[in-house]
């Protein structure tokens, strides 16, 4: 998790966005139940949050998935992970990042 800091260098406070990255190369699989999980514990907080797809060149049908499942989609050809992130990251409005990583298979059904 990344906090990011106001033009004075401090934190800009409560009622902030939450922004969750998430870096994806042909996840058309797992990425439905993936967004929807994460929109789930998101709306859970009753904060206020997005999520950004960074859609790394996929062939499949991520980007399309991402933006059903009411992600903003930013779209790269990258094929490294840390750029791919880093592009994310600088989507994103939110002054607290969230970056998704790979989890275990049933790490997501607490959320639900």
């Amino acid at each position: 998790m990344v906090r990011r800091t106001g033009a004075r260098g401090r934190s800009t406070g409560e009622g902030s966005v939450i922004s969750f990255v998430v870096p994806a190369y042909n996840e058309d699989q797992l990425l439905g139940r993936t967004l929807c999980a994460l929109n789930s514990a998101a709306r859970a907080l009753g904060e206020p949050f997005e999520v950004v797809v960074t859609d790394d060149a996929s062939t499949d049908r991520t980007a399309e998935i991402a933006r059903e499942c009411g992600a903003r989609v930013v779209s790269v050809n990258r094929r490294q992970i840390a750029a791919t992130r880093n592009a994310g990251a600088r989507a994103a409005t939110g002054e607290m990042l969230i970056f998704e990583t790979e989890m275990p298979g049933d790490f997501l059904a607490q959320f639900e």
